[in-house]
Parts: C-alpha cells; structure tokens; sequence
C-alpha cells in the first residue's frame, strides 16, 4: 500500500510535464491546492476521498461544478455544485477542475461532494401563463357566482331540473376559478424550489378547492347530459324523467363523491407532488398518484365518452323530428348545455 501522504517542494519543477496522477492505493493523501494549478496536470484518477467517496477522477473542466446542470426534460432540471461548507469545496474553488466518483450518490448524500438543488428553466414563462390564466380565473369567479346567485334566488329557476344541475355545475366551476387565482398568487410569491419545500404546508389547502370544483363539474356535467338526453329522446314518455327530488338526490351524490376523492388525496399527501397542487400526474413509479390518477381520469373520459354518445343521440332524433314544437324548443336548450359541457372538457 502506498503510504504517500503530501508532496513538498516547487511543483512546477518537479513536475513539469506532469498530466495524469494515478493515485490508487494511496489512502491518506488529498491534493494540495496548488497541486491543481499545474499546468499540464489533467486528472487524478483512483483517488481515496474519504470511507465513502472511493475510486474518485479529479479532471479539468472548463465547466466549474457549481454550474453543471443534469438535464432532466425540457424545462426540468438538477443543478449541482460543490458543497460550499465541505472541505472539498475549498479544494476545488478558483480551479477548473471537477469531482466524480464510483460511488456518486453515496458522496452527495454524505455531503462530500455536491448540493443537489432542482431548477425549472421555464418558470418565468410558466407564471406569465399562471397570471394570465388567473384573468380567466377571475372572470369564472364572477360569472359562475351571478349564474348561482340568479338560479339559487329565482323560484321559478328552482323548480327546472336543468336549471338545478346548472346551478350545481356553476358553483363547481366557481370553486375552480377559487382555486386558479389561489395558485396564481401562491406561486407567484414563492420561487420554484420554496414551491417544492412550502408545499406540505400550503397545496392541500389550494389543492382542495381544484379536486372539489373539477369532481363535482364532472359528474353534474354527466347528469346535466342525462336529462337532457331523457327530456328529448323520451318526449313521449313523461315518467322518464329527472324529478326535482331525484336531482336534489344527484347533486347531494355528487358532492359526496367529490369530497370523498379530496380526502383520499388529502390522506395520501398528493397534492405536494406537483408545484400546481394537483393530485393528478402521470407517475408510474408511485402507486398512490398512479393509481389515483388512472382512476379519476378514466372515470372523466368514461363520462364524457357516453355524454358525447348522448348528444350524437340526440342530433338524430332532433333530425328525424324536425317538425315537432316540442323537441325542437327542447333541443335548442341542450344545444346550450352542450357547449356548457363541452367547453368544461375543453377547458
């Protein structure tokens, strides 16, 4: 075993035309500093940093480590540097030289070799998107709430089952505008980085108005299809019908459902696994957002699926009695609430 432990002496003269240093077996000995401004020496190869960074390259750079990215997609990234409180950190300072070891992640976790640090590249772009959708957002607020307060306030309105389930689907999209301008301003006053460590503090309670909204919109956009759907294609038969009752029954189902899917999320801790506080994200290697992300999403498209079925339905009998009073006013009214449902796919 090499027992070198430091060289001494003018490096430049000893070691001239020095480039390569196989430091292999060589236990307790670290480059000086002034070892690394020699100006031919390229690497050290087999270096023993300490227990944990073993079989370690040093090599120069002109990349210095506290500007290296990993690249992780488009706009995600890792950025990596050099520990600045490690002993490391002053060796390779104000040098070209970089760090890697066999054992990399053994390294960064002992602190000897890199902060890991995440960085988004598209963030700025991401809140200009945020604050523009935030006027959407804002304008869904007061739109949906004069729809509500009209609908909830007006008794003859009461009475219309259509107007009901209009009324439910307005407050879902009510809290969905709640929740655009909540994100917004949330992230817009935190950095990418505070959006990852802040959000087990604050995404559930922005998360939740977003699962909410988007849960009960989905469903009562599925029986707002339903009705319609029955009212035209069973005009004749006025006993197959949504009753007031039957649809105050529906929207106390669809509430119950959707607060059931907020505290699942909420018991499984998924709205911190996007800086949207969303618990939907196509994540295969965790089984809990995996799971409840293929739920919820194909449950969605199974409604919608059938809904478009209804209305595809519902052309043909509007079409085949083009001369009845009755259909035609009813099908000018599930033209409407067609472009309500679809534009809540759309959006």
């Amino acid at each position: 075993m090499n027992p070198l432990r430091s060289f001494t002496g003018k490096l430049p003269g000893l070691f001239p035309s020095l480039s390569t240093l196989d430091a292999t077996g060589i236990e307790h000995w670290k480059p000086e500093k002034n070892f690394l401004h020699l100006r031919m020496l390229r690497s050290i190869i087999g270096l023993t940093w300490s227990d944990e960074c073993v079989n370690c390259l040093l090599f120069k750079s002109y990349k210095t480590q506290m500007k290296s990215f990993v690249t992780l997609g488009y706009c995600h990234g890792v950025k990596r540097g050099v520990n600045v409180t490690s002993p490391l950190f002053q060796l390779l300072n104000e040098t070209q030289f970089q760090f890697r070891c066999k054992n990399q992640n053994l390294c960064e976790r002992h602190n000897y070799f890199a902060s890991v640090n995440l960085v988004n590249l598209c963030w700025d772009a991401i809140l200009v998107a945020m604050n523009c959708q935030s006027f959407l957002g804002g304008l869904s607020v007061v739109l949906n709430f004069v729809t509500f307060l009209n609908i909830i306030t007006s008794r003859r309105l009461r009475k219309n089952v259509c107007m009901l389930l209009v009324c439910n689907i307005a407050f879902s999209d009510f809290l969905t505008g709640i929740y655009t301008i909540a994100i917004t301003v949330y992230l817009n006053n935190v950095s990418y980085i505070q959006s990852h460590s802040a959000g087990d503090l604050h995404c559930w309670k922005i998360g939740m108005f977003w699962m909410l909204g988007q849960a009960s919109a989905v469903v009562t956009s599925f029986f707002l299809t339903l009705e319609r759907y029955l009212a035209i294609v069973y005009s004749l038969q006025p006993e197959v019908r949504i009753t007031r009752r039957l649809a105050a029954f529906l929207i106390i189902i669809c509430w119950l459902l959707a607060v059931f899917l907020t505290v699942i999320a909420l018991f499984y801790n998924l709205y911190t696994l996007t800086f949207l506080c969303i618990p939907i994200r196509p994540e295969f290697f965790n089984t809990n957002i995996f799971a409840f992300t293929l739920s919820i999403v194909s449950a969605a498209l199974i409604l919608y699926a059938i809904s478009f079925g209804f209305y595809v339905h519902i052309y043909f009998t509007v079409k085949k009695a083009a001369q009845d009073a009755g259909i035609q006013r009813e099908s000018k009214l599930a033209k409407r609430i067609a472009l309500l449902v679809f534009s809540n796919v759309f959006f």
